[in-house]
Protein backbone atom coordinates (compact mmCIF):
# COMPACT_ATOMS: atom_id res chain seq x y z
CA UNK A 1 0.00 0.00 0.00
CA UNK A 2 1.28 3.18 -0.81
CA UNK A 3 2.30 5.93 1.61
CA UNK A 4 -0.24 8.29 0.25
CA UNK A 5 -3.21 5.25 0.09
CA UNK A 6 -2.35 4.99 4.04
CA UNK A 7 -2.94 8.53 4.54
CA UNK A 8 -6.31 8.75 2.73
CA UNK A 9 -7.83 5.72 4.59
CA UNK A 10 -6.63 7.65 7.77
CA UNK A 11 -7.58 10.86 6.76
CA UNK A 12 -9.98 10.71 9.72
CA UNK A 13 -7.02 9.72 12.33
CA UNK A 14 -5.26 12.52 11.02
CA UNK A 15 -7.95 15.00 11.89
CA UNK A 16 -8.67 13.76 14.99
CA UNK A 17 -4.67 14.24 15.67
CA UNK A 18 -4.94 17.47 14.38
CA UNK A 19 -7.48 18.47 16.60
CA UNK A 20 -6.24 17.27 19.65
CA UNK A 21 -2.86 19.57 19.35
CA UNK A 22 -4.88 22.34 18.94
CA UNK A 23 -5.52 22.66 15.36
CA UNK A 24 -8.60 23.96 14.32
CA UNK A 25 -10.52 23.59 11.08
CA UNK A 26 -11.53 27.12 9.44
CA UNK A 27 -13.17 27.76 5.75
CA UNK A 28 -10.91 26.63 4.02
CA UNK A 29 -10.78 22.61 3.46
CA UNK A 30 -7.38 20.80 4.39
CA UNK A 31 -6.63 17.55 2.86
CA UNK A 32 -5.59 14.83 5.16
CA UNK A 33 -2.02 15.12 3.64
CA UNK A 34 -1.96 19.10 4.20
CA UNK A 35 -2.97 18.69 7.83
CA UNK A 36 -0.34 15.72 8.36
CA UNK A 37 2.15 17.97 6.53
CA UNK A 38 1.24 21.09 8.99
CA UNK A 39 1.56 18.89 12.31
CA UNK A 40 5.53 17.74 10.78
CA UNK A 41 5.90 21.54 10.12
CA UNK A 42 4.87 22.42 13.88
CA UNK A 43 7.06 19.69 15.53
CA UNK A 44 9.78 20.90 13.71
CA UNK A 45 9.05 24.06 15.03
CA UNK A 46 9.60 23.23 18.14
CA UNK A 47 12.33 21.33 17.87
CA UNK A 48 14.21 24.51 15.84
CA UNK A 49 12.63 26.58 18.52
CA UNK A 50 14.40 24.53 21.34
CA UNK A 51 18.03 24.61 19.42
CA UNK A 52 17.83 28.80 19.22
CA UNK A 53 16.92 28.32 15.70
CA UNK A 54 14.02 31.41 16.04
CA UNK A 55 14.53 32.27 12.21
CA UNK A 56 14.00 28.71 11.46
CA UNK A 57 11.47 28.01 13.69
CA UNK A 58 9.50 31.13 13.03
CA UNK A 59 9.33 29.83 8.85
CA UNK A 60 8.54 26.45 10.03
CA UNK A 61 5.11 27.62 12.02
CA UNK A 62 4.32 30.25 9.17
CA UNK A 63 4.31 27.18 6.69
CA UNK A 64 2.63 25.30 8.87
CA UNK A 65 -0.09 28.41 9.49
CA UNK A 66 -0.28 28.59 5.69
CA UNK A 67 -0.74 25.18 5.43
CA UNK A 68 -3.49 24.71 7.97
CA UNK A 69 -4.56 27.24 9.66
CA UNK A 70 -4.24 26.64 13.54
CA UNK A 71 -4.08 28.28 17.01
CA UNK A 72 -0.48 26.34 17.69
CA UNK A 73 0.83 27.78 14.55
CA UNK A 74 0.26 31.05 15.80
CA UNK A 75 1.33 30.35 19.30
CA UNK A 76 4.75 29.05 17.76
CA UNK A 77 4.63 32.25 16.52
CA UNK A 78 4.29 33.69 19.49
CA UNK A 79 6.96 31.32 21.03
CA UNK A 80 9.69 32.76 18.67
CA UNK A 81 8.79 36.52 19.69
CA UNK A 82 9.00 35.97 23.43
CA UNK A 83 12.57 33.61 22.76
CA UNK A 84 13.53 36.72 20.58
CA UNK A 85 13.10 39.08 23.47
CA UNK A 86 9.46 40.47 21.32
CA UNK A 87 7.17 40.58 24.06
CA UNK A 88 4.85 42.76 22.58
CA UNK A 89 4.69 40.66 19.49
CA UNK A 90 4.49 37.44 22.02
CA UNK A 91 1.62 38.95 23.71
CA UNK A 92 -0.09 39.98 20.17
CA UNK A 93 0.65 36.00 19.28
CA UNK A 94 -0.53 34.50 22.33
CA UNK A 95 -3.99 36.34 22.24
CA UNK A 96 -4.50 35.84 18.13
CA UNK A 97 -3.84 32.47 19.06
CA UNK A 98 -6.54 32.16 21.79
CA UNK A 99 -9.27 33.72 19.52
CA UNK A 100 -8.76 31.17 16.40
CA UNK A 101 -9.27 28.66 19.45
CA UNK A 102 -10.82 29.89 22.88
CA UNK A 103 -9.82 26.24 24.01
CA UNK A 104 -6.03 26.05 23.52
CA UNK A 105 -4.69 26.00 26.68
CA UNK A 106 -1.15 26.34 25.89
CA UNK A 107 -1.47 30.23 25.23
CA UNK A 108 -2.66 30.78 28.39
CA UNK A 109 0.18 29.47 30.10
CA UNK A 110 2.51 31.32 27.30
CA UNK A 111 0.13 34.24 28.38
CA UNK A 112 1.09 33.46 32.55
CA UNK A 113 4.68 32.83 31.62
CA UNK A 114 5.06 36.14 29.64
CA UNK A 115 3.47 38.32 32.42
CA UNK A 116 5.17 36.68 35.20
CA UNK A 117 8.27 37.22 33.27
CA UNK A 118 7.25 41.33 33.06
CA UNK A 119 6.53 41.58 36.62
CA UNK A 120 2.65 42.10 36.26
CA UNK A 121 1.61 39.25 38.53
CA UNK A 122 -1.68 40.26 38.96
CA UNK A 123 -2.20 39.41 35.17
CA UNK A 124 -0.01 36.05 35.61
CA UNK A 125 -2.00 35.00 38.53
CA UNK A 126 -5.14 35.08 36.13
CA UNK A 127 -3.60 33.50 33.32
CA UNK A 128 -2.02 30.58 35.16
CA UNK A 129 -5.23 30.03 36.86
CA UNK A 130 -6.88 29.70 33.80
CA UNK A 131 -4.10 27.53 32.37
CA UNK A 132 -4.31 24.94 35.52
CA UNK A 133 -8.33 24.68 34.86
CA UNK A 134 -7.73 22.73 31.87
CA UNK A 135 -4.23 21.91 32.43
CA UNK A 136 -3.95 20.16 35.35
CA UNK A 137 -1.67 17.33 34.58
CA UNK A 138 1.12 19.78 33.58
CA UNK A 139 3.86 19.94 35.55
CA UNK A 140 6.16 22.90 34.27
CA UNK A 141 2.84 25.21 34.82
CA UNK A 142 2.37 24.42 38.24
CA UNK A 143 5.91 24.72 38.89
CA UNK A 144 5.31 28.27 37.33
CA UNK A 145 2.87 29.17 38.99
CA UNK A 146 4.55 28.30 42.26
CA UNK A 147 7.81 30.32 42.02
CA UNK A 148 4.91 33.21 41.05
CA UNK A 149 3.16 32.04 44.62
CA UNK A 150 6.63 31.88 46.27
CA UNK A 151 7.82 35.22 45.19
CA UNK A 152 4.88 37.11 46.82
CA UNK A 153 5.23 36.60 50.92
CA UNK A 154 1.59 35.83 51.61
CA UNK A 155 1.38 32.61 49.71
CA UNK A 156 4.25 30.04 50.45
CA UNK A 157 2.17 27.37 51.92
CA UNK A 158 0.33 27.71 48.39
CA UNK A 159 3.46 27.46 46.58
CA UNK A 160 4.78 24.52 48.58
CA UNK A 161 1.46 22.60 47.60
CA UNK A 162 1.92 23.48 44.13
CA UNK A 163 5.78 22.21 44.19
CA UNK A 164 4.65 19.12 45.74
CA UNK A 165 2.36 18.18 43.00
CA UNK A 166 4.54 19.12 40.28
CA UNK A 167 6.89 16.70 41.91
CA UNK A 168 4.46 14.18 41.84
CA UNK A 169 3.74 14.25 38.29
CA UNK A 170 7.14 14.39 37.16
CA UNK A 171 9.97 14.52 39.20
CA UNK A 172 12.60 16.89 37.85
CA UNK A 173 15.27 18.90 39.49
CA UNK A 174 14.23 22.48 38.25
CA UNK A 175 11.25 21.51 40.36
CA UNK A 176 13.26 20.09 43.24
CA UNK A 177 15.95 23.18 43.63
CA UNK A 178 12.65 25.33 44.04
CA UNK A 179 10.73 23.84 46.31
CA UNK A 180 14.07 23.52 48.20
CA UNK A 181 14.87 27.13 47.82
CA UNK A 182 11.35 27.97 49.24
CA UNK A 183 12.01 25.33 52.28
CA UNK A 184 15.09 27.45 53.04
CA UNK A 185 12.97 30.73 52.43
CA UNK A 186 15.33 32.49 50.15
CA UNK A 187 12.05 33.58 48.71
Amino acid sequence: MSYLKVIESMGLVFLLVAIATGCSVHERQVSPEQQFRAIELMDQGVMQLRSGELDAARASFQLSFDIAPSAAAIDGQGAVCFQQGDFVCAEQRFFESLESDPEYSQALYNLATLYHLLGEHSLADKYYERALESMPDDARLRNNFAVLLAEDKGFRSMAKDYFEEARQLVPHPIIEDNASKLEKLKW
